[in-house]
């Protein structure tokens, strides 16, 4: 853009930052409709922000209010009426029973176990 033969699109990326002291000195209608434009603009998009802080907040409210009936009721019946003794020794039997078929299986005289140990032993010794 040039003004009076001059070019002062350079001297407006020199003065970046004093827009608001231009606004008060400057006579450029053109610039005080467009930075009005840009001043609007940054109103819309702190609406926007707002709304997401909103929407943030209102998440993380109900996230809470979730966590805080977990703790409050399902807690209290899962201490009264816990099943984690029968559990863990349903699972403690089931580790027995799968110990004593695996010794079992292992000791086969026709297993894989006993002839590897028995081919081990063999070429340990000859």
């Amino acid at each position: 853009m040039k003004k009076n033969g001059r070019d002062i699109t350079g001297i407006r990326k020199n003065l970046r930052g004093f827009e608001s002291v231009l606004d008060l000195v400057s006579s450029d209608v053109e610039y005080k409709k467009r930075r009005m434009r840009e001043l609007k603009n940054k109103g819309k998009n702190q609406e926007i922000r707002d709304f997401e802080y909103f929407n943030f907040l209102e998440n993380e409210l109900e996230r809470l209010v979730a966590l805080d009936c977990f703790f409050s009721n399902k807690i209290h019946n899962l201490n009264e009426n816990s099943n984690l003794k029968f559990l863990i020794q349903e699972q403690n039997d089931k580790k027995d029973i799968s110990k004593f078929e695996l010794i079992e299986k292992l000791l086969e005289k026709d297993g894989s176990f006993i002839r590897r140990l028995s081919h081990l032993f063999d070429s340990s010794f000859n």
